[in-house]
């Protein structure tokens, strides 16, 4: 079905879920990666209603998304009761396809958003979501985990704030799934380090971060811990990793998480390349040191956090540099010439070009012998 169609804009309810560790860190990823981050969650095909699902791998427009996080555990209604539902952020369906059974979903994160009252939310959900049903002797999960609800996303609103996302994060606790997840995080954003506190983060143009060369940045992350829990007994890190080059930290990448909130920076700079680079910044949770702790550390269901940029050349640096070397290499081989006889007319044009070809081949192409 063709993405013209009207019903192309109405929004989707995609959930995650905590059937298996791999779902739990999908979620904790999506919730945790900054804004315009691309995220792919993957389904059964009949986890989608067969229409839908045809509707989506013939759309070319993107459609919005609530995101939400189901706990299959603990059914609201009883044995035959809807499984809890947590959104928690809003995203746009930029791409489908399906690969053999499974359909792949590829979303660019939005804004956070909250649910003030769950169960009016989970009324908007309905029947047609996950839950469970008698089957004989024994339950049996049904539902959909992807499925339009224009109704669902009306009932949320945007988390404008920290005190929104902390909201969001008890609202998670409160959930058999994470009862072992002592904090949850949030990166910012990668922001330039002469901005002001208000400043927007660097752009991110398809799940990419776009930094300059030979500039510094810093990394802002922010934790919580749900209704501020006390961390006692407990001791844990976030490991920041940059790929070098382009990257180099300034400062220590090892975060200490020991307090119920804290809002953490880290510095780098970026190579002064002559050539555009890739590279990647990547977010781990190292084990407690506190094998006591180690349990309910939530390290077994944390997610490795990646976040690939690009970082731009500097054309102004690199043409200074071109003139400067060609200059030298020129002047070198210009003198000796200008003082002999009889030479030829093509002689020092030949040099001068030969001195900034030779420049403009070691600066781009030989950029680690300067």
């Amino acid at each position: 079905m063709s993405g013209s169609r009207s019903d192309s804009s109405t929004a989707l309810l995609c959930v995650g879920s905590g059937l298996a560790r791999r779902y739990l860190a999908d979620t904790l990823r999506a919730l945790a990666l900054p804004e315009n981050a691309v995220v792919q969650f993957r389904y059964r095909e009949e986890l989608l209603p067969a229409l839908l699902k045809a509707k989506l791998l013939g759309e070319t427009r993107s459609r919005p998304v609530l995101m939400g996080h189901v706990d299959c555990t603990t059914p609201v209604g009883g044995l035959n009761g809807a499984c809890r539902i947590v959104p928690y952020r809003e995203a746009k369906l930029i791409a489908c396809r399906q690969v053999g059974s499974f359909v792949v979903l590829t979303l660019r994160l939005g804004q956070y958003r909250i649910a003030g009252d769950l169960n009016a939310f989970q009324s908007k959900v309905g029947n047609l979501g996950p839950h469970w049903e008698q089957a004989g002797a024994e339950a049996k999960l049904v539902g959909f985990w992807c499925q339009e609800l224009q109704s669902a996303l009306e009932a949320t609103r945007h988390a404008s704030g920290l005190k929104d996302r902390e909201m969001i994060v008890d609202q998670f606790r409160r959930q058999p799934d994470f009862k072992n997840e002592k904090y949850f995080y949030f990166v910012e954003g990668i922001y330039e380090r002469q901005a002001t506190l208000d400043a927007p983060p660097v752009r991110v143009i398809d799940g990419e971060y776009y930094l300059r060369g030979g500039s510094t940045y810093e990394l802002r992350i922010v934790h919580l811990a749900p209704r501020g829990e006390p961390m006692k007994g407990f001791s844990h890190e976030l490991v920041v990793q940059l790929s070098n080059p382009p990257l180099t930290a300034r400062t220590n990448s090892t975060l200490q998480i020991d307090s119920p909130y804290d809002a953490h920076s880290l510095m780098f700079t970026t190579t002064d390349a002559a050539l555009q680079q890739h590279g990647s910044i990547s977010i781990a949770r190292a084990a407690s040191r506190d094998d006591s702790h180690a349990e309910t550390a939530g390290s077994s269901n944390a997610p490795e956090i990646y976040l690939p940029l690009v970082v731009d050349v500097k054309v102004l640096s690199i043409l200074t540099r071109i003139l400067l070397l060609g200059a030298l290499l020129t002047s070198t081989q210009l003198a000796p010439l200008l003082l002999k006889e009889g030479r030829s007319p093509w002689l020092v044009p030949s040099v001068i070009a030969l001195g900034f070809l030779t420049s403009i081949f070691v600066v781009l192409g030989l950029k680690k012998s300067l």
